[in-house]
């Protein structure tokens, strides 16, 4: 940090609340001497390069960026910085390879007047343009307006239309459908409902080997999936991160015929919390090998 004029700062005072940026859109703004004014922006999971850039009309001004947090430049608490006097422009790129690296999430920037200073704030990633659809939940109750009043009761793939459900009693039932993408959640669709007078035992198909998808999707805390072996099988289910390492084995022993549901508290083999991301489950028995995504949200960082 380049050296300043020795002053007491109230830092307290002079911190504006963080504003959000959106992605590639200049913002307009001005600054005091030892002013700080704090933006943020929400970058997905895909992106592998983000850039600060403020152009300044007039005085002097720097820039800070912090991961998950606001940077604080007179304590040292930042991860990036960009500090040239008397340029008009200051410039912060963050990618994978930097320390920190680049990770989905809030990255927060601050910029710091040194002297009076009007500028101009653009930060851009290249995550892929719009929202990637991940799949869809399936919501059911026993009153109206299910997303609220009910339960997840399946959730499946992007590519998948059609949803069987299964109840054990007879009555009306409720449902709605949302769509789950790496940003969020939408809103729910209309509703249906249907009164169901019988109920018969379901089977699973005898022959095949099942591998579910996981719900809730996106997940904060832990997520749950069912598998179903046809016979007495060694079954193996390991979590891979998008690079295809493999970061945790859940299951490696061998399953009686039925369905059985596993859970996933986003910790890797060393008990330490995973980053924020997509991640791989796979499952592996007799031959049979399937694989399925899921977006993990690690809640410390929001």
């Amino acid at each position: 940090m380049r050296p300043r004029v020795a002053i007491t700062y109230t830092l307290t005072a002079a911190i504006t609340q963080p504003e959000e940026l959106t992605n590639d859109t200049p913002t307009s703004g001005s600054v005091t001497t030892d002013e700080r004014r704090a933006y943020y922006i929400n970058v997905p999971a895909d992106a592998t390069s983000l850039t600060f850039e403020t152009s300044i009309s007039d005085g002097d001004a720097d820039l800070f960026v912090k991961y998950s947090a606001h940077p604080d430049p007179e304590s040292d608490n930042f991860d990036f910085a960009s500090e040239s006097a008397g340029t008009t422009t200051e410039s912060i790129t963050v990618s994978q390879s930097s320390n920190p690296p680049l990770q989905g999430g809030k990255w927060y920037v601050s910029v710091f007047g040194y002297d009076p200073s009007s500028f101009t704030l653009t930060a851009t990633h290249d995550a892929i343009s719009g929202p990637e659809l991940l799949s869809y939940n399936i919501y059911r109750s026993n009153t109206p307006d299910a997303r609220n009043t009910g339960t997840i009761v399946g959730n499946v793939d992007a590519n998948t239309t059609t949803f069987n459900d299964i109840v054990s009693e007879l009555g009306t039932f409720y449902y709605q459908v949302s769509a789950v993408y790496d940003q969020g959640e939408s809103a729910p669709s209309n509703e249906a409902s249907i009164v169901v007078t019988k109920v018969e035992e379901v089977i699973h198909d005898p022959l095949k080997y099942i591998l579910g998808q996981n719900f809730p999707n996106p997940f904060y805390l832990t997520t749950r999936f069912h598998f179903f072996v046809p016979k007495r099988s060694l079954v193996n289910i390991g979590i891979f991160n998008i690079y295809g390492q493999k970061i945790r084995n859940l299951v490696n022993r061998t399953f009686e015929p039925g369905q059985y549901e596993i859970e996933w508290n986003g910790h890797d083999e060393s008990g330490n919390l995973v980053i924020s991301g997509f991640y791989i489950y796979q499952m592996r028995s007799s031959g049979y090998i399937k694989s399925k995504k899921m977006l993990f949200i690690n809640s410390n960082t929001y």
